[in-house]
């Protein structure tokens, strides 16, 4: 968080806030997972009892995942051309996501066991199959556009792949989470590979959020070693420069 920070001082206020809410909630969702680890590993508690920790991880982990799936919807948006009917979509699919992920938590909460968790299992499989298709439709969206950008010019084109690469590591890596906690789940759902599965997910939701951000160093890199016209400078909107990088947007201008 304070690479961040610290590297983007220019970046707005909302964009700001976001890495703080981030950084908080995500630490205090691994400190929720030490704590329903001490209690079943330390204090050896009732492992047919739900510890409220787990529960509390779930409705914070919804928050994360919020944040970074609005955050790479706004990218698609800038990126195809304020495209409303894809972005739309993309929101929705977040949208379902976090409140499925949160009646999931409360309900989780109130039942109290594991062995009464099934009765609750559509919001459940709503949270993880709304979470492949969003983070996947995110990942394919951002491809297809940033090819369409696509210049000729070598250092450009390189700056292009580099991002490609990083919306297919990012938004896959969580879609393929998302389809095998969801596929553990219904295949073992009285093990716990489906709960250690959905801890990894929040993690890399955070991680996706705050490497999209310091992705715009390879765009501000290029943009001061970058000699020819292909990267002038102009002043772009702040919101915009923050979410994609000063470069990019110098390029689409030329």
């Amino acid at each position: 968080m304070c690479i961040i920070t610290e590297r983007f001082r220019g970046d707005p206020l909302l964009v700001k806030l976001s890495v703080i809410g981030v950084c908080f909630i995500d630490t205090v969702s691994f400190v929720l997972v030490g704590h329903a680890c001490w209690y079943y590993l330390v204090t050896t508690g009732p492992i047919g009892l739900a510890v409220w920790s787990l529960n509390a991880e779930l409705a914070l982990s919804m928050a994360i995942s919020g944040i970074t799936e609005t955050f790479l919807a706004y990218r698609v948006w800038l990126l195809s051309d304020r495209h409303c009917l894809l972005t739309s979509i993309l929101l929705t699919l977040a949208l379902l996501h976090f409140a499925s992920g949160e009646v999931s938590a409360i309900q989780f909460l109130l039942l109290k066991r594991f062995a009464r968790f099934s009765s609750v299992k559509v919001p459940s499989v709503l949270r993880l199959a709304s979470a492949a298709l969003c983070d996947t439709g995110i990942a394919f969206s951002l491809c297809y556009f940033l090819h369409k950008k696509r210049t000729g010019y070598r250092r450009t084109d390189e700056i292009i792949d580099y991002l490609i690469l990083f919306a297919i590591n990012s938004g896959l890596l969580t879609s393929v989470t998302s389809v095998a906690c969801l596929i553990t789940y219904l295949v073992v759902p009285k093990t716990w590979v489906y709960l250690a599965l959905c801890f990894l997910i929040s993690r890399l939701y955070a991680n996706t959020f705050l490497c999209s951000l310091n992705s715009r160093q390879i765009l501000r890199t290029a943009d001061s070693e970058n000699d020819s016209p292909i990267v002038p400078h102009f002043r772009p909107t702040r919101l915009r420069d923050a979410v994609l990088g000063r470069s990019w947007y110098s390029s689409e201008k030329n």
